[in-house]
C-alpha cells in the first residue's frame, strides 16, 4: 500500500497543469490522483514533511518503468556532471585508505596538491584541524572536495618528517583524463583503455595516440567501461569512420528514427583496429563497439557486453535534482537492437542476469535477430548487447587461492606503499625513463616480497605453497609498482601474459592475415 501511495503522490506532483495535454482517459485518471493527493495532503492525520516523500515517490513510480528510467537526487546529479565533465573541484590525488589512513598515491598533474607539495604516500590525517582518520571514502571525498577558491588546511605526516606538516591550499578545477592507460604493447601495437566518455574523450584520445602514432595497430580496451554522453561517442566514434557513415540510430514511440552519422573523415579511419568488451561494456561504450563491428571496421574480442540500449531524456526538477526517462532505443548502423530484453517493474532479475556474459552456449541467436554487416556481409547478433567476433570465456581459475587472498586482504598494495616509504619516486622514474626499461631492470627485493608474506599470514592466515605463487606474487608486486612510476605499466607487466582477452588481442593485432580472416569471415 505504502508503495502504491507513493506512486500516486508522483504522479500528483508531475499531473500539475498537463490534464488539457491528454485525452479525456488519461485526463480523468490525473484528475482521480490529484484528488487522492489533496485528500491525503488536507485530511491525513499527520502534517507528512513533503520533501523525502515526494523523493521516494518518484523513485516507486519510475522503478515500475524499465531499468534505466531513474531519479537522481541533487547530490547524485552533482557526481553525474563532474563525471560527464570529466572535471571536479577538489584538491587533486588519487588515494587509498590504509589503516583508516588516507595515503596519497598520486597527484593529478596541474592540480592544487600537487602545486602545493604535496608527495606520494603522504598521510593525510586532518583537514582544517578536523581528523580524517577512520572516515568512510564518501566522507573523505566530501570533504576534500569543495567550491573552487575555497581553502584548506591539510595536516599530513610525512616520511623522514618528524613534525606534522602541514599545507594550505585552495580547492581548483581538477581534470580528470578519461584515458586510463596509452602505451605501447609492442613496437607495432598500441594499447588505450578509454575508462568513460565524458566531453573530452574525443579529444584526449587524440592527445595520447601522438605518441603511439608509430603502431600498425591499436587496441581499444572498453572492458568496464559503463558509457556516458551520446555526444562523447560519436566523436570518439568517428575518429575512426569515413564522413557519412552512419554511428548509430535511436528509434523514438511511434517508429521515428533518427540517424547520426560521422560528419568528417575521422584521423583514425585506416588504423587497424580492436576492440576489447565485457559484460562491464555498457551504453556509450556499446555504441562504439556495435558502429566498429557493423562497418567492418575492426575486431570485436572479448564477452557479450551489458546490453544497455535504452535512451534518457534528462529533466530538471528545479532543486538540483532531475529524472531520466526512457524516450528511444539505440540501434546500430545494421539496425540491431541493443537493449537487451527486460521485464518492466523488474529491475531485480534485470541486473541479476549475468549468466548470459559468462558461457558462449547461453546465448541464444534465432533467426528473427541475425543481421549482415554493412561492408563485408558478415553475420552478427541482435538481441542484447554487442557479441564479440571472437568470444574468450572468463577465467574463473586464473589466480591461485594464495594468490588471490593476497590481493583481497590488501596484502600486495599495502606493501607497496610500505615500498615507496623506502624509495623515491622520482628516483625510480630517473633510473627507469620507460615501462620497458622498467620491466627490464627492476626485480622485486627480498625485504619487500617477505613484508607482503607477513602482512598475508597475519590477514588469511596462508603462505605461498608453490615456486608459482611466489613467482605469481613478485609479478603483482611489480606491475603495482610499476604503475605508479610510469601509468599503463601494470597492463605491460602483468595484463600482457595473463590477461586471456588482452593476450588472444595482442596476437591478432600482430597477424594481418587472420584480421582480414575475421572480418571477411573466412573459413
Amino acid at each position: 500500500m505504502l508503495r502504491r501511495l507513493l506512486i500516486i503522490v508522483g504522479f500528483m506532483m508531475l499531473s500539475v497543469g498537463v490534464y488539457a495535454q491528454h485525452n479525456t482517459s488519461k485526463t480523468k485518471q490525473l484528475q482521480k490522483l490529484n484528488f487522492v493527493y489533496q485528500q491525503i495532503s488536507n485530511n491525513y492525520v499527520d502534517d507528512i514533511p513533503l520533501d523525502n516523500l515526494v523523493e521516494a515517490a518518484i523513485t516507486a513510480t519510475l522503478a515500475e518503468l524499465d531499468p534505466h528510467s531513474v531519479y537522481i537526487s541533487a547530490e547524485d546529479m552533482r557526481k553525474t556532471r563532474e563525471a560527464l565533465d570529466g572535471k571536479f573541484s577538489g584538491v587533486g590525488i588519487r588515494y587509498q585508505q590504509l589503516n583508516d589512513t588516507l595515503v596519497v598515491n598520486s597527484t593529478i598533474e596541474g592540480g592544487p596538491a600537487e602545486r602545493a607539495g604535496i608527495r606520494k604516500n603522504d598521510r593525510i590525517v586532518s583537514a582544517d584541524g578536523v581528523s580524517l582518520v577512520g572516515l568512510t571514502s564518501d566522507e573523505v571525498q566530501n570533504t576534500l572536495r569543495g567550491a573552487k577558491g575555497s581553502k584548506l588546511s591539510l595536516g599530513i605526516v610525512r616520511r623522514g618528517v618528524a613534525e606534522r606538516v602541514y599545507v594550505e591550499l585552495a580547492r581548483d578545477i581538477v581534470d580528470v583524463s578519461p584515458i586510463s592507460s596509452a602505451i605501447h604493447l609492442s613496437d607495432e601495437v598500441g594499447y588505450i583503455a578509454i575508462s568513460t566518455f565524458a566531453k573530452s574523450t574525443a579529444e584526449e584520445f587524440l592527445r595520447n595516440i601522438k605518441p603511439l602514432d608509430d603502431v600498425k595497430c591499436l587496441i581499444v580496451d572498453l572492458r568496464g567501461n559503463g558509457g556516458g554522453s551520446l555526444q562523447a561517442a560519436l566523436n570518439t566514434t568517428s575518429l575512426f569512420m569515413r564522413k557519412g557513415e552512419i554511428i548509430v540510430s535511436t528509434e523514438e514511440r511511434g517508429g521515428k528514427t533518427l540517424d547520426y552519422n560521422a560528419t568528417t573523415n575521422g584521423a583514425l579511419r585506416n588504423m587497424p583496429l580492436i576492440v576489447l568488451i565485457d559484460e562491464n561494456t555498457a551504453s556509450a561504450s556499446e555504441i562504439f563497439a556495435g558502429a566498429i563491428q557493423d562497418h567492418d571496421r575492426g575486431v570485436i574480442i572479448g564477452r557479450t557486453s551489458f546490453g544497455k540500449g535504452l535512451v534518457q531524456r534528462q529533466m530538471e526538477l528545479g532543486d538540483g535534482s532531475a529524472i531520466r526517462l526512457t524516450t528511444s532505443k539505440y540501434k546500430t548502423p545494421s539496425g540491431r537492437l541493443i537493449q537487451r530484453p527486460y521485464t518492466i517493474g523488474d529491475r531485480d532479475s534485470y541486473y541479476r542476469d549475468t549468466m548470459r556474459f559468462t558461457r558462449l552456449d547461453t546465448l541464444s541467436h534465432p533467426d528473427s535477430l541475425t543481421y549482415l554487416t554493412l561492408n563485408n556481409r558478415r553475420t552478427v547478433y541482435g538481441g542484447g548487447g554487442i557479441n564479440p567476433d571472437l568470444y574468450i570465456a572468463r577465467d574463473t581459475a586464473a589466480l591461485s587461492p594464495v594468490v588471490s587472498s593476497a590481493i583481497m586482504c590488501r596484502a600486495i598494495g599495502d606493501a607497496v606503499v610500505h615500498f615507496y616509504d623506502r624509495h623515491d619516486i622520482e628516483s625510480l622514474r630517473d633510473c627507469y625513463p620507460t615501462i620497458k626499461a622498467f620491466d627490464e631492470g627492476f626485480t622485486i627485493d627480498d625485504y619487500t616480497y617477505n613484508y607482503m608474506l607477513r602482512l598475508l599470514n597475519e590477514r588469511a592466515t596462508t603462505a605461498p605453497s608453490t615456486e608459482d605463487d611466489e613467482a605469481m606474487l613478485r609479478l603483482l608486486l611489480k606491475a603495482n609498482i610499476g604503475e605508479d612510476i610510469h601509468r599503463g605499466a601494470y597492463k605491460y607487466i602483468y595484463n600482457r601474459s595473463h590477461d586471456a582477452i588482452l593476450m588472444r588481442a595482442i596476437e591478432i593485432a600482430h597477424n594481418d592475415a587472420e584480421q582480414i580472416k575475421i572480418l571477411h569471415s573466412l573459413k
